[in-house]
Parts: C-alpha cells; structure tokens; sequence
C-alpha cells in the first residue's frame, strides 16, 4: 500500500457538504472517502483531474473529479497539508466554483 504524502484537512463548509451527500448516496459518499485517501497519495494524479481555477470568494484552488459532475475544492496550504473546502456539482444550481 502507497504511504500517504499529504494530511488531510477539512472546513465545516466541506464537513457540510459531505454530511448532505451521505444522507441522499451513500455509495457516492464510500467512492468520496476513496478519492481523498488518492488525493492524500497523489493530488495531481491523471485520474483526478486537477486543475487550478479560480473562485471569487477563495481565490485560486484545485479542483479534482470524483464523478462526471461531483468534484472537491482544495487548496495545498504548506508543503505537507491539503485542506478540503467544498465538494458539490459541477454544474446545477449547487455549483462549487461560486
């Protein structure tokens, strides 16, 4: 098993967030936990997607994929720390990059 490289932090925002998710999917929820653990190993992974955009209210964060519309905002604050801001839509009224 991969060491884990980055530790995880989260936001009430993404705590939130996640909290909703579970309640409607929670199989969503279990494929979340896993996309974290991945991004703890490698956030810049080909898989995840990650790119850089900007959102008016943080500035500039990462954005990585869990499904076709569901992604994860964050931000590397230091060397050896991630900290998860929000996880929603894509697109929808529910939007992340706002």
């Amino acid at each position: 098993m991969r060491r884990v490289k980055y530790v995880i932090s989260k936001t009430r925002g993404y705590d939130r967030d996640l909290r909703k998710i579970f309640r409607k999917n929670r199989e969503l929820f279990i494929l979340i936990e896993d996309i974290v653990v991945r991004i703890s190993r490698d956030p810049f992974s080909t898989s995840l997607r990650t790119h850089l955009v900007v959102i008016p209210s943080l500035g500039k964060v990462y954005s990585s994929r869990v499904t076709g519309d569901i992604r994860i905002i964050w931000i590397l604050s230091s060397k050896r720390i991630i900290v998860l801001y929000r996880i929603g839509g894509h697109s929808g009224s529910s939007k992340v990059y706002r």
